[in-house]
């Protein structure tokens, strides 16, 4: 009896070391490896769509608390309310796909931007105030589009990955609208 245990360990060993190195094995050990690296990934992402609308909404409120004609007040209105909602979403999918924000360098040079177009926003008034805000919307959903389109390329989570296109399809609406806000205060 004693034996057959023996020999029946021996077996399971032998054919468990056998098993991992067969081809499917390796594969699998790759694919777990290469989905720890796409996680990282979406965790990424997940911390710049975070940092983004974050930076829009404080952008935004600091227009909504100044004089501005009622087209600047008009977009950032529209910037409060579709990054507040972009944002929660954001924040649902990150806890209901258990997807733990990261931030990258590139994050943490967005957080850095942001707070330093705050301190050139804050203290500009009257025209000075609603030029330098729309140039700055114009140029952040422009540098954001380039990003979201490269991570759109190296998103694996299908839900991040709905989400980061419907992102993309509003940031080219602001885009579109900041472009043409811009395009009426140069003609006045």
């Amino acid at each position: 009896m004693k034996k057959s245990i023996l020999t029946i360990a021996i077996l399971l060993a032998t054919s468990t070391s056998f098993a991992l190195d067969t081809p499917d094995a390796a594969a699998k050990t790759s694919k777990a490896s290469a989905q720890t690296q796409a996680s990282q990934k979406d965790k990424e992402i997940v911390a710049f769509l975070i940092v983004l609308n974050k930076n829009e909404i404080a952008a935004a409120q600091v227009a909504l608390h100044k004089e501005v004609n009622s087209k600047v007040k008009a977009f950032a209105t529209l910037m409060t309310t579709q990054h507040t909602q972009n944002l929660e979403e954001t924040l649902k999918l990150s806890a209901d796909d258990k997807i733990q924000p990261h931030d990258n360098a590139m994050v943490l040079s967005l957080k850095k931007a942001g707070k330093k177009e705050l301190g050139v926003l804050t203290p500009l008034t009257g025209t000075a105030f609603e030029k330098a805000y729309i140039n700055a919307m114009v140029k952040g959903h422009a540098d954001a589009l380039v990003i979201i389109d490269k991570q759109l390329t190296q998103v694996t989570n299908p839900d991040l990955k709905k989400h980061l296109i419907a992102t993309r399809a509003h940031v080219v609406h602001h885009l579109e609208d900041a472009k043409a806000v811009q395009k009426d205060l140069a003609a006045s």
